[in-house]
């Protein structure tokens, strides 16, 4: 068996690495944009080996270390003298990290969080610059200010510039919030409702029954995908889709869509090797994506007297009551395709867990529908947003369905800021990367007994457990960042 390389020898590799890379992105990347147009096998290559030199360089080590390949022990003992090294975890933490990023590849990050959590406590450094967190009062107090800005990993979202999810600009959310959110109160998603029922649940109903009657299987995340386009392309385009007549192959929308998302995710895992002409066909989806929203806002604005209140009229007459600011195109734009991307996919496998969970529980499926048929015993009657608010047991399955699969398990990352931080006694410095653990609160046994059960009842319980196991249910964030949409 061959010996296990030394941890010097290791970073003698690194530190040629970064040399080479450094000269790739200047000298060479004539050489490197002169390639064919960039596959996910190219770039993930790519960025693990970008990844593996950035947590080499991250935050302690001044640059001369790594340019001279004499001073590997000064290296080492720079990091051990880091106050991130007093914080238990995985050694060593490139390696560490770079499972991390592997498992993340594979779709089983989710399962090694857990796992690393339930073996080092509730903070865990995975990286030079990184920890996990899964602590209720440590997630709170990270995402509950502004202090702790979002990461670059945000970046990935910026599809046409800021928008309000994506924003590391304080001042430029606080504005944007306050334009944005008229369009998701009550009252305002109220006045969607019939539009929501036409265009997305009744014709949902009908196709789903058209296959029952045929004898034929459904595949229901398909159809909850279709659904949720044809929403969001009404209240935010001003047109249905159609894809719940059509299936989702029948509008180029969503070809763009899953590409413009595609290329946010490339360009960070490729950080410095990243360039616009390694993926053509991503960004020509993103200019005709960025084209089909232009002129959905200018059929509405050329509509001076609509009435229709939906998300995107909301927007076009929204004004800042504190400054008089108005959205500008741009910003609309950008919103109504972060409210696609973001809402389509999200809602989808929600409700598909949803009906999951359901099914292996025919009891919780029985109890909801008796819900529901006493909340309205016509078939026919369209649902209204103050009934939904009143009944308990439905809440109680998506809560319980949220909490076993949150859309986001883990992540909404955040950086100390300048003064530094100390976590669970922890100090971290300015920089640190902050990951939040939501999965693994979420089946912390002693809030939540048997943890990995589907059980919709424990949320009806007292006010006082309910209030705890509130507290610990972050699937939309916390904070001034939240999800606007959660409600």
């Amino acid at each position: 068996m061959d010996k296990p390389l030394s941890k010097p020898v290791c970073l003698h590799a690194s530190a040629a690495c970064v040399t080479a890379l450094q000269s790739a992105c200047t000298v060479g990347m004539p050489a490197l944009l002169s390639l064919p147009a960039w596959s996910w096998a190219d770039v993930l290559v790519a960025s693990t080996v970008v990844y593996v030199i950035w947590q080499v360089r991250i935050v302690h080590f001044p640059p001369y270390l790594l340019a001279n390949e004499t001073n590997h022990i000064q290296l080492i003992k720079h990091e051990i003298q880091s106050p991130l090294s007093k914080i238990p975890g995985p050694r060593p933490v490139v390696l560490a990290s770079l499972v991390y990023r592997l498992n993340r590849y594979v779709g089983d990050d989710r399962a090694n969080v857990i796992a690393i959590h339930k073996k080092y406590g509730p903070i865990v450094r995975t990286g030079r610059g990184s920890v996990w967190v899964s602590d209720v009062d440590m997630i709170r107090k990270i995402l509950g200010s502004h202090n702790y800005n979002k990461t670059y990993y945000y970046d990935a979202f910026r599809f046409d510039g800021d928008n309000l999810f994506a924003t590391r600009d304080v001042a430029y959310h606080r504005v944007q919030k306050r334009l944005m959110l008229p369009a998701y109160t009550p009252s305002a998603l109220g006045n969607l409702e019939p539009l929501l029922y036409e265009m997305g649940v009744r014709r949902l109903a009908d196709v789903i029954r058209e296959h029952a009657v045929a004898g034929e299987a459904i595949d229901l995340l398909d159809l909850f995908h279709c659904m949720t386009f044809d929403i969001i392309g009404e209240v935010a385009f001003g047109k249905s889709f159609n894809l719940l007549d059509q299936g989702e192959k029948k509008h180029p929308i969503i070809k763009w869509m899953y590409a413009t998302t595609a290329h946010g995710v490339k360009k960070n895992l490729l950080g410095p090797l990243y360039h616009p002409s390694l993926f053509p066909k991503n960004i020509e989806a993103m200019d005709k994506l960025r084209e089909f929203a232009m002129n959905a806002l200018a059929e509405r604005k050329a509509m001076p007297d609509c009435k229709r209140q939906d998300t995107l009229q909301q927007l076009i007459t929204a004004v800042d009551e504190e400054t008089g600011a108005t959205m500008s195109d741009r910003d609309i734009i950008a919103e109504i395709i972060l409210l696609m991307i973001a809402g389509t996919d999200t809602t989808a496998i929600t409700l598909t867990w949803t009906m999951h969970f359901l099914l292996e529980h025919p009891e919780a499926m029985q109890r909801l529908l008796a819900e529901i048929k006493a909340a309205y015993p016509d078939a026919g009657t369209k649902t209204e947003h103050d009934t939904i608010q009143s009944m308990p047991y439905l809440e109680a399955v998506l809560r319980e369905s949220m909490r076993l699969r949150p859309i986001v398990p883990q992540g909404l990352s955040r950086v100390v800021p300048e003064e530094g931080l100390t976590l669970g006694g922890y100090y971290l410095p300015a920089g640190t990367l902050v990951y939040s653990s939501i999965q693994t609160m979420h089946l912390n046994p002693e809030v939540f007994p048997d943890p990995t059960a589907f059980k919709p009842e424990r949320w009806l319980t007292s006010p006082d457990q309910l209030e705890i196991m509130k507290r610990h249910w972050v699937t939309f964030s916390v904070g001034p960042r939240a999800c606007i949409g959660r409600k």
